[in-house]
């Protein structure tokens, strides 16, 4: 059967400031697994590592990881990462940070909501080269997590780490 007729429907924007039909992000906590005294140590360019963003909604929802457990928004639209130091850190829209050079104090990576700043939540990370095959690289002597150095009073010791492959 088949029904016709003059229908008026009224389509109206929910009330965005009285927060009608949406919970708002009351918190980020952002950490960083699978790196070693939360230090990204490898090869400029190539090593890669993924921050995990834990949110929390005012209704109560929240997501262990939203970057791996919310699939109906695309990342960049609810979160904006940074990096204080793209030079040593860079991290992408999707929260995938990359290896870039050494630094000689912590990287601060930085995560907010796309549109609202004052959710700003931020951590550090220590950037620390391997060298790359046919290059060499100086470092703390036998550590390869943490700081590239650390003096101690007046001495400061320095290894040097070569890649003789390829």
């Amino acid at each position: 059967a088949q029904v016709s007729g003059a229908y008026d429907l009224t389509v109206a924007d929910p009330d965005v400031e009285g927060q009608s039909g949406y919970a708002l992000i009351t918190r980020l906590v952002l950490t960083f697994s699978g790196l070693s005294s939360s230090t990204l140590v490898g090869i400029a360019g190539e090593k890669t590592s993924s921050v995990r963003v834990r949110i929390f909604f005012d209704d109560g929802t929240q997501y262990a990881n939203m970057l791996t457990d919310v699939d109906w928004i695309p990342v960049p639209e609810l979160l904006a990462f940074e990096s204080d130091t793209p030079a040593a850190v860079t991290i992408s829209d999707q929260g995938l940070m990359t290896l870039q050079g050494n630094h000689y104090t912590t990287v601060q990576i930085a995560v907010e909501k796309s549109c609202d700043a004052s959710s700003r939540t931020a951590g550090a990370i220590k950037a620390n080269l391997l060298p790359a095959p046919r290059d060499f690289d100086l470092n703390f002597p036998g550590r390869f997590n943490g700081l590239q150095f650390e003096q101690s009073g007046d001495e400061l010791v320095v290894a040097v780490r070569a890649n003789a492959d390829g």
